[in-house]
């Protein structure tokens, strides 16, 4: 790539860079003032190149900026800014491709054409187009610049189609009121790249490829800080950045079915942006689901697998969040790669329904110390259930010690509508592991249950009042699947046996020892958990003082020094001043007396 290439492809980078500042700021116009000349720059670079026809889109792109954005201060709306979104994408890739004089990249200038045609900016007019006001949401010219809204939702009927997603009546419910669902099983999706007119050229696909994943590794370290305050617009803006690009860049590569997702995705973010619905856990839950299934649509598209995950269902859940319900799904809802079984009744992965809440009363440092130990237990049950989803899989020693822990961590807290359930789940979990029994459907759809009401029964303690869901339903579930085992302490072969029984007791108490020990335990690291808390409180608010005290400090020597240099410079310029004068009445003395003595 040579030397002008190079540098048309950073201008555009800079353009591109000025277009996200704009949105992020929340439409401030000053943020594109640099856009027309880097705009225009590029354009002289492709008529340095001979190529007439890119030049030719970068000016009408130059000319909408100018004159839509900058001079007539547009607001543009959702449908109009993803159009200018997928003109400036096309032209990036093109230009990214300059290199390379055997790709296909007429497919990129099409695709830069057809949106600036819907935006009323090709052909390139001689002057200015008069636009009274042009409309916030343009028509879509063509199919694809249509965004899709499935049938469920716009004909109302919306999710019980796709998954009988149980949501309150209201339209923003509290935390606690928030409905706990699993979609069913689908068909596997392909999802892979799909052909629209003019092959891509495989080394854009390449890029597109790569830029992905860094967006996945992007988001990885977004989310956590936006989880700890949701409500921070700035935190939020770039997760929604992130599913913008990837919108746009897999519509025009041919990644459909991502490109629609993450349309779902950006659009119920910028409801939460525009203050259209609260950022609650829901929201939250949410987007960490979209982030776990992002790494199946980019094995995907490498042809590496095919995607599990019921997208359509999860679109359609995007939807109703976006519309200011709260909806949380108990797993992204897996899709099944061979056709299913018929149900058995009472084995499907029923939701486990919230019928009421109750408000409780949690000490901060256990609350903080329950959310580390509990997100690091379900990855444990999650990876459990992965593998049993895949087939007959028998419990596991790590199974039970972490609903055990997941178990004694919230009975510690006090939160007994979780230990409602989470007791019983244990005890399943110990007596199949104790017969050696598969779990089956059921078992493993209730244990998926369990690890989600768990999930929501934390998110709400997070919430202000704090009030955690009931689980009435999910408790008697787990209890009868635990009492359909024998029990774990019982011999299972010769129960006559003297020998057994002795063993049975001897592993009974040396399982009491075992939870007296890890309770004892788990209340150690609490209060060291807690002191070391407290002296991290202690040190962080020192150092803020010392730096507050030093930033005032610093400000008054500035100040001193400032009205010090001002005085002197005002001394200096009186006594000049008064030296100017004497000077000049001394000068006008001098004249008079030699006029004097010349008369």
């Amino acid at each position: 790539m040579g030397a002008l290439t190079r540098a048309a492809v950073t201008n555009f980078a800079e353009v591109r860079n000025a277009f996200v500042a704009f949105v992020e700021t929340d439409w401030s116009h000053s943020a594109l003032e640099s856009v027309p000349r880097l705009l225009a720059e590029v354009a002289g670079a492709m008529r340095m190149l001979e190529r007439p026809e890119p030049a030719d889109y970068l000016e009408a792109l130059r000319r909408y900026s100018q004159v839509e954005l900058i001079e007539r201060a547009q607001v543009p709306g959702g449908r109009q800014l993803d159009t200018l979104a997928d003109a400036l994408s096309s032209m990036e890739y093109f230009l990214e491709t300059l290199h390379d004089p055997h790709g296909q990249r007429q497919d990129l200038l099409d695709k830069t054409r057809s949106s600036l045609e819907a935006l009323r900016y090709w052909p390139l007019p001689e002057a200015a187009p008069v636009v009274d006001k042009a409309p916030a949401d343009l028509p879509a010219p063509a199919e694809e610049f249509a965004e899709p809204v499935p049938e469920a939702v716009a004909d109302g009927t919306a999710v019980e189609a796709q998954g009988e997603i149980v949501a309150e009546e209201e339209p923003v419910a509290a935390p606690a009121e928030v409905a706990v669902s699993v979609a069913p099983a689908a068909v596997a999706m392909a999802a892979g790249f799909e052909s629209a007119g003019d092959e891509i050229d495989d080394e854009i696909r390449e890029i597109f490829l790569e830029e992905f994943e860094d967006e996945i590794n992007n988001l990885d370290g977004l989310l956590p800080t936006w989880k700890l305050t949701p409500d921070d617009g700035d935190t939020l803006r770039p997760i929604r950045r992130v599913f913008h690009t990837l919108k746009g860049s897999g519509r025009l590569v041919g990644a459909k079915v991502l490109g629609e997702f993450a349309w779902h995705v950006e659009n119920m973010l910028n409801r939460v942006l525009d203050g259209s619905r609260p950022a609650s856990h829901a929201v939250v839950a949410y987007v960490g689901q979209a982030r776990g299934v992002l790494p199946q649509l980019h094995a995907a598209l490498r042809g590496e697998g095919a995607v599990t995950t019921d997208i359509p269902a999860m679109e359609a859940i995007a939807d109703r969040l976006a519309a200011g319900e709260d909806v949380l799904m108990s797993a992204p809802p897996i899709a099944q790669a061979a056709q299913p079984e018929p149900a058995q009744a009472g084995t499907a992965d029923e939701p486990a329904a919230a019928a009421d809440t109750r408000v409780v009363a949690v000490d901060p440092v256990l609350l903080e110390i329950l959310g580390t130990e509990v997100g690091g237990h379900l990855e444990t049950v999650d990876a459990w259930l992965a593998q049993a989803r895949t087939g007959d899989t028998v419990a596991s020693d790590a199974l039970v010690r972490a609903i055990h822990t997941l178990n004694g961590a919230f009975a510690m807290t006090e939160v007994p509508s979780v230990t409602a359930f989470t007791a019983p789940a244990e005890g399943y979990v110990k007596r199949l592991l104790a017969a050696h029994a598969v779990a089956g459907s059921e078992g493993v759809a209730a244990l998926g249950a369990v690890a989600e009401a768990v999930r929501a029964s934390t998110r709400a303690l997070q919430e202000s009042p704090t009030q955690v869901p009931m689980f009435a339903a999910l408790a008697e579930r787990m209890a009868a699947l635990r009492d359909a085992l024998p029990e774990a302490n019982l011999p299972f072969i010769d129960t006559g046996s003297v020998g057994d029984a002795d063993a049975a007791r001897h592993a009974q108490q040396a399982e009491a020892e075992r939870v007296a020990a890890e309770q004892a335990e788990a209340e150690r690291l609490a209060a060291e958990e807690a002191a070391r808390l407290e002296a991290e409180r202690i040190a962080a608010a020192e150092a803020e003082a010392a730096r507050v005290a030093a930033e005032q400090a610093e400000a008054e020597r500035l100040a001193a020094e400032e009205a010090a240099r001002l005085e002197a410079e005002r001394i200096a310029a009186a006594e000049a001043e008064a030296a100017r004068v004497a000077a000049e009445q001394a000068e006008a003395e001098r004249l008079a007396a030699e006029e004097a003595a010349r008369l």
